[in-house]
């Protein structure tokens, strides 16, 4: 837990000491240094115990949105277990109180749903009477101010929730590199 506090403690100062300005901090992943944008288009949300949730105001479908946090960031958030979406919506509350993308689709009424980074869907808070699949239309998942998903029709316009792993950086695994 400690890692995680002096993770957020970083976090707090970068957004606090830089308003759009790039600053170069020690990683508190071994032996890295990661450059950090804070965007201030971005409200940061807070992380669980392996992600880092934040909230992307800006109203766009459900693609646009996933094109948006793959370019801009990691990926539209995903949701491992209660812990996560308790952290998620706890402070998107504090910023939005409406519906909002997650990472969970499926390519048809036939598919199982997967979240955008594909990771397998096992934990799935459903509102009642969800997924319905009105109209053979709703193939994305939104979270509900009630914490709840509810699947609908992807072109719908809604602001988005993205996820960064503790130890990423917009877009590269400080371990491996990787994008």
């Amino acid at each position: 837990t400690f890692h995680f506090i002096l993770i957020y403690i970083c976090l707090v100062l970068v957004t606090l000491l830089t308003n759009g300005l790039s600053v170069m901090i020690r990683s508190l992943c071994p032996h890295r240094f990661q450059l950090v944008f804070v965007n201030p288009a971005l409200t940061h949300v807070t992380f669980s115990q392996t992600r880092m949730f934040y909230f992307v105001p800006k109203l766009m479908s459900w693609s646009d949105a996933q094109m948006h946090c793959r370019q801009n960031y990691i990926d539209l958030a995903t949701i491992d277990d209660q812990a996560d979406g308790d952290e998620m919506m706890r402070v998107i509350r504090q910023f939005y109180n409406g519906d909002v993308w997650t990472g969970l689709s499926r390519t048809d009424e036939n598919a199982s749903w997967v979240w955008s980074d594909q990771s397998p869907s096992t934990f799935m808070p459903w509102a009642p009477t969800q997924p319905n699949n009105w109209e053979g239309k709703q193939f994305c998942v939104l979270v509900t101010p009630a914490a709840d998903l509810n699947d609908v029709n992807c072109t719908i316009t809604l602001p988005s929730v993205f996820h960064i792993r503790a130890c990423t950086v917009y877009g590269k695994h400080s371990d491996t590199g990787e994008t």
